[in-house]
């Protein structure tokens, strides 16, 4: 395939050396400057032009021209398209000159839209209610804002009808209720009554106005629902209404209150379910009398979660489903008259539904405010449709969905239209590469190489960080390399260290740690792109270390030792001294127990010897004073016996105070003070030693003074 500057694409065959023309001209005439050309699928390749895009099928020889539409924010924003890559998903990316870069994807592109494009043929308005489809597959649809709208569905035409007064015109641009019957169709208005149009000539050709020539009470038309028998049931904000074919009149349902109704629908087995604003759910039999009402009734799980009803829809098993107003999806049960209730517990957007279609699959598509969600009602498990996926708003209308034989499927929102075909929604097994974008402590951006720097790298390619004690608290930014949705990429985290299981982030990216305890810690993060079911395995990896403050350091913990030991030592040497003292007290008193017992003892024995002496100098004593009376004739003699005497005396007083002061160790004696004489003793300390002075023939004396001295 060789692409020129203005003879545009040529298919040029290196073997029979021959090429022919793909592309020659634009549609204005004028030659193909090709800029680029890329291989996007088996059979599909991308060219690149000056006038835009042009999609080759080489297979079938379809032909694509995709151009800038100056209304159409989802088209190219440059005709001048100089460059094309194909990244590692399947989305295609394009260098304009002058309008930037562009992205395409397969599976952002699911849903075709429709909505208001001046200037080009598009939808009129773009709050779409009621959507139907007429016998020659043209879709008709109502606005709330610029009146209604037939899409030939094979050529992308639109064709408008709005009030202009004229014959045939519609009355009003406000219109709520649309019913094909053969070759009419019946538009319900907001307080303009009922229209029926003739689809073959396209005017109006019979016009219901409340009170005139009818029973209608009201002007306000919301709905219409069709019976397999071919009756015709006109809902309203007041009352039920059945069209009599031969009066061309309306009879109210006998029975039902005169309330505000939206959703009138007949099930497989002939019932008719009608919804109310406020007023809860009416069942009812066109075939017979009478009527049931289920409500809400508090405190009672199983009765109906909200009285406002906004549709009720019948799926290919038979079950009975209802979109409420603030009270989610609730499922009938028809044996025991209960429902169960699915909301936002159940992992629903919002508890604010609308309508209900089902595809091939036998699951659910169900409009909300806050997107499309895909329900399986086997599982109950539910995946939500945003703007990210390429929806034009989250913000769907009431009583706007349609689901053509082919399982193509409309829904209507507050800013136009989309279709898509659930057989198209294919899943993806991309495994996107996960990066760490961010880093951030006590919420302020950590550089690279500055002074609070915890990293010699960038943090896209850094597997350490180290972190001192008050950096304990700290975010980490991810993000996924995809591009299919973004905003949609689910995260999931680890932090081994702190926990061991997988934390789910849906799609937030940035996770926040306080306080870390000092210690090692390994960051995991993983994604899961939109469309896949596989979470990735080229996860990232961060070795977190966190130390400690000085005093939970390991040389603090070694100087703790070390004084520990220390008070641990001098405790233990304290102890034994005051051991070793306790010892040495106790042998004290051992010794001096001993010593007190060796001392009783000679005290013992010297008193028993001084007994035994005061025996003899007691039997001395009577002898010695006669010899001292038979002696008075013999001076000398009795001089030496008298000296005799008195120290056998002084040995026998001598020897009773030994015995006194035994008695005063065992308190059974008392010591008292006595006056004496010195003189007196003195005089006797003297005689006693004078004859032993006198045989030594020593000069002995005694000198007193005149007065005699007393002591005590």
């Amino acid at each position: 395939m060789v692409g020129t500057t203005n003879q545009g694409v040529k298919l040029f065959n290196p073997v029979t050396l021959t090429s022919k023309n793909i592309l020659k001209l634009n549609d204005d005439q004028t030659p193909i400057f090709v800029r680029d050309i890329k291989k996007t699928g088996p059979h599909e390749f991308w060219i690149a032009t000056e006038s835009g895009i042009y999609i080759y099928n080489d297979k079938s020889g379809a032909i694509i021209h995709l151009k800038k539409q100056y209304n159409n924010d989802y088209s190219l924003s440059d005709n001048a398209v100089y460059s094309i890559c194909l990244d590692r998903e399947g989305g295609v990316w394009t260098g304009t000159y002058f309008g930037g870069v562009n992205y395409y994807s397969s599976h952002t592109s699911l849903f075709t839209k429709y909505f208001p494009q001046k200037g080009t043929n598009s939808i009129s308005g773009s709050d779409v209610r009621e959507i139907t489809k007429d016998q020659d597959g043209n879709l008709w649809i109502g606005t709330e804002d610029a009146g209604l709208n037939k899409l030939d569905v094979k050529t992308g035409v639109f064709k408008h009808f709005l009030p202009d007064g004229k014959p045939g015109s519609i009355a009003y641009s406000n219109i709520h209720g649309l019913l094909v019957d053969g070759d009419k169709l019946w538009i319900g208005t907001f307080e303009h009554g009922l229209d029926v149009l003739d689809l073959k000539t396209e005017k109006v050709i019979k016009h219901y106005q409340a009170g005139v020539g009818n029973a209608l009470r009201t002007n306000f038309i919301v709905t219409f629902c069709k019976t397999r028998s071919g009756e015709i049931l006109v809902g309203t904000i007041n009352g039920i209404y059945l069209y009599n074919r031969k009066r061309d009149d309306f009879d109210p349902i006998a029975g039902l209150p005169f309330i505000f109704y939206d959703s009138v629908m007949e099930d497989s087995k002939g019932n008719i379910w009608a919804g109310s604003f406020n007023d809860g759910i009416f069942k009812f039999n066109l075939s017979r009398p009478g009527h049931v009402n289920y409500r809400n009734s508090p405190g009672d799980a199983k009765s109906l979660s909200h009285n406002s009803i906004n549709s009720i829809f019948e799926d290919s098993k038979q079950y009975i489903w209802v979109t409420t107003d603030g009270g989610g999806l609730c499922r009938f049960d028809q044996k025991t008259h209960q429902f169960k209730r699915y909301g936002i517990k159940n992992g629903f957007p919002s508890n604010y539904l609308f309508r209900i279609e089902e595809d091939a699959g036998n699951k659910f598509w169900i409009s909300s405010t806050r997107g499309l969600i895909h329900f399986d009602p086997s599982t109950g498990l539910n995946k939500t449709y945003t703007k990210a996926n390429g929806l034009l708003t989250d913000q769907f209308n009431y009583s706007s969905a349609y689901q053509d034989k082919d399982g193509r499927t409309y829904f209507g929102s507050v800013k136009g239209l989309i279709s898509f075909n659930p057989a198209n929604l294919k899943a993806t097994n991309y495994e996107p590469a996960v990066f760490l974008t961010g880093f951030q402590i006590n919420s302020l951006e950590i550089g690279l190489n500055g002074k609070d720097s915890v990293a010699n790298t960038s943090i896209v390619f850094a597997d350490t960080i180290e972190l001192n004690h008050n950096q304990s608290s700290f975010s980490i930014d991810f993000a996924a390399l995809s591009y299919l949705s973004p905003e949609m990429t689910e995260y999931a985290y680890k932090m081994t260290g702190l926990y061991k299981n997988w934390e789910y982030l849906k799609t937030n990216r940035k996770v926040y740690f306080t306080k870390l305890a000092p210690g090692n810690y390994i960051f995991e993060v993983k994604a899961l792109v939109e469309g896949s079911s596989i979470w990735s395995t080229k996860n990232v990896k961060l070795l977190i270390k966190i130390s400690p403050p000085f005093y939970l350091s390991p040389l603090a913990y070694l100087l703790y030792l070390i004084a520990i030991s220390g008070i641990i030592f001098s405790l233990v040497r304290r102890y034994h001294r005051k051991i070793a003292l306790k010892n040495s007290r106790r042998m004290e008193v051992f010794e001096h127990e001993k010593q007190k017992e060796v001392y009783q003892a000679k005290i013992e024995f010297f008193t028993n010897v001084a007994h035994e002496i005061r025996t003899p100098l007691t039997l001395i004593i009577g002898p010695m004073e006669k010899l001292i009376k038979q002696a008075d004739a013999v001076p000398a003699i009795e001089k030496n016996l008298r000296i005799m005497g008195r120290n056998t005396d002084r040995l026998l007083k001598l020897t009773n105070q030994l015995l006194d002061f035994r008695k005063t160790e065992t308190s059974e004696f008392s010591l008292n003070f006595v006056k004496a004489d010195i003189s007196e003793i003195l005089k006797d300390i003297f005689l006693q030693f004078q004859p032993a002075a006198e045989q030594q023939d020593i000069s002995y004396n005694l000198h007193l003074p005149e007065k005699n001295p007393c002591l005590y």
